[in-house]
């Protein structure tokens, strides 16, 4: 059980450590939000709707992406304009995986 729990946490660092060398913010946010929609912490699946709930803040998700929180408030405040999330302040994140996927491919981005 020791090695099996600390082979995941490996993994799930490589995969942090990789998020991180991400350049721009929508690119790095995105990717750790798809994450964290991948993991089994902090979520709740909708079956229906395809939709995930996270259990974060915007300050979790700054100092999981290493960027400010108020800068993590604006490149969220564009995912939701594009209806990628949605959030209300004490409730959980709302995010669209397929959706949020489908706008990271499209984008340009570079490393």
């Amino acid at each position: 059980a020791f090695v099996f729990t600390f082979c995941i946490r490996l993994a799930d660092a490589l995969r942090r450590v990789e998020i991180l060398s991400y350049r721009g913010a929508e690119e790095r946010l995105g990717m750790l939000l798809l994450h964290l929609a991948s993991t089994r912490e902090r979520r709740i699946i909708k079956e229906r709707t395809g939709q995930v709930e996270l259990l974060v803040t915007h300050d979790d998700l700054a100092r999981m992406a290493a960027m400010s929180r108020q800068h993590v408030t604006i490149t969220l405040g564009r995912l939701r304009q594009a209806g990628i999330v949605n959030y209300k302040r004490g409730h959980p994140l709302t995010l669209q995986p397929d959706a949020l996927t489908d706008y990271l491919t499209n984008k340009s981005f570079k490393r």
